[in-house]
């Protein structure tokens, strides 16, 4: 059995082609020494599985991975999912693998469940992994996301598309374009400060457009998301995330739709534009307007972001707002309107405020649940 390689033509293809053992899954943790990194949440896991998988052994092997493989990204996001690719081709001479290494594997087998079996309980059940599995059926091509900002969006891509060329983010912030820039060096992205309105490509440009919890930052969503249209190429991939504002949300979520509707209004009247959290009707709407062909639409309690955060297992999806973070941000909201509105407008806002801040208290926040679209052109 040979390892497939990880680009072709120069498309980079996070998930290389093995044969997969059918009747088991395998979880790994590697020492130091290998070029994987072991997370405390990983060990965390590692733990928790070995209190519940009778089925464990030491299997030593003379093969690590090579750093130009792109297995670092797959060992952050699934480590059960490596492990059995890895141990599936032991021993195997293959060009361009770095030899002489050892990787002394603690393994436990347990019968096949879920693509993501090392993934938290509520992110299993969140709908999310129905969305990337199929995203890791298209080949992403040259990738535009759609007010980036710091690139979420394109680092979940480049870690579910079944292959890309490379990304180009555009963002009005000259502070998240730094930040962006900064966090993908050396990556096939590139980052351009530009309006949305009016997009500086030519028509049928990308393979892939996106955007990602934006529509609602947006003083015209349907003119971009008609400019988004125009630079895609005849029956390429059109990708929408939005979080909605009805629907079965618990308490947790609802105290995010809450803040968020307050946070809008305080914008607002600040002069920035900031929509409430659209209804599931409101953005199916404009989804529909575009008149996309083959068009899926999916739900998840979790933004797909979540599957890939080096956070997970300790938030689980809830977001990694303190409720001392929660206070500072609404009293920094407050003060942020100093003069400009009248006095009762302040007072009914700081009022809001203050049931906020004991809303958080009890509940806590989470993300609200969202739709994901997939669209041809």
């Amino acid at each position: 059995m040979r390892l497939a390689s990880s680009s072709n033509h120069g498309r980079v293809n996070p998930h290389p082609s093995f044969t997969i053992f059918s009747q088991c899954r395998l979880l790994i943790t590697a020492t130091s020494s290998c070029f994987f990194t072991v997370s405390a949440s990983q060990l965390a896991f590692a733990k928790r599985l070995l209190s519940t998988k009778p089925a464990i052994a030491f299997l030593p092997s003379c093969t690590s991975l090579g750093a130009k493989d792109s297995y670092v990204d797959d060992w952050n996001n699934s480590p059960s999912w490596v492990c059995s690719k890895f141990l599936s081709t032991q021993n195997v001479q293959t060009p361009g693998l770095e030899k002489g290494k050892t990787f002394f594997c603690l393994v436990s087998i347990f019968k096949r469940g879920s693509a993501l079996d090392d993934l938290p309980e509520t992110f299993r059940i969140s709908g999310a992994l129905e969305i990337r599995k199929r995203l890791r059926e298209i080949s992403g091509g040259k990738v535009l996301d759609v007010a980036t900002g710091s690139g979420n969006l394109i680092e979940a891509l480049m870690k579910m598309l079944k292959d890309y060329d490379r990304f180009i983010g555009i963002e009005v912030s000259i502070k998240e374009l730094e930040s962006a820039r900064k966090k993908f060096e050396g990556q096939r992205t590139e980052f351009m400060e530009m309006d949305a309105e009016h997009l500086k490509f030519e028509d049928n440009y990308f393979d892939t457009v996106g955007i990602s919890y934006s529509l609602h930052h947006l003083d015209n969503p349907c003119r971009v998301l008609a400019e988004m249209k125009r630079v895609l190429k005849p029956d390429g991939c059109f990708l929408v995330q939005e979080s909605f504002s009805n629907g079965e949300q618990n308490e947790a979520q609802i105290t995010h739709i809450l803040q968020h509707h307050w946070n809008a209004e305080i914008d607002s009247l600040l002069g920035t534009i900031h929509h409430k959290t659209y209804s599931k009707q409101e953005i199916r709407d404009m989804v529909d307007g575009l008149g996309l062909s083959k068009l899926e639409a999916f739900e998840s309690k979790i933004p797909i972001t979540c599957l890939v955060c080096d956070k997970r297992f300790d938030c689980r999806g809830k977001g990694e707002v303190t409720f001392d973070q929660f206070v500072k941000d609404v009293d920094e909201k407050l003060r942020g309107l100093g003069k400009q509105v009248n006095l009762e407008k302040r007072g009914r806002l700081e009022r809001r405020g203050e049931r906020l801040k004991e809303r958080m208290k009890k509940y806590g926040m989470a993300n609200p649940s969202g739709l994901f679209f997939i669209g041809r052109k």
